[in-house]
């Protein structure tokens, strides 16, 4: 068998930016909760379970975010017409 894996040096650093352009409310509420997981318990690539891929990210934002809603109230209240929309999309 051959095995082929690409590994960067430890402590090699990535960037990245990302904007939103007019998003609602909910919108940065979810995005902020999604990257707020990815910072938590986030890795990049595979073989997970032999320690690659762990990632430390620092985050940056030049905004003020406000008072962030509760997109999963939103979500829970229409929550079979979300379903429905997921289903489409299979």
């Amino acid at each position: 068998m051959r095995f082929e894996l690409e590994t960067f040096p430890a402590g090699t650093v990535f960037s990245t930016g990302v904007q939103l352009r007019n998003p609602s409310p909910v919108e940065v509420s979810f995005f902020v909760d999604v990257l707020a997981e990815f910072t938590a318990r986030g890795h990049l690539g595979g073989r997970i379970g032999a320690g690659h891929g762990r990632v430390r990210v620092d985050l940056v934002c030049d905004r003020d975010l406000g008072d962030l809603v509760d997109w999963r109230e939103l979500v829970a209240a229409h929550r079979d017409e979300a379903f429905t929309a997921l289903e489409g999309l299979a």
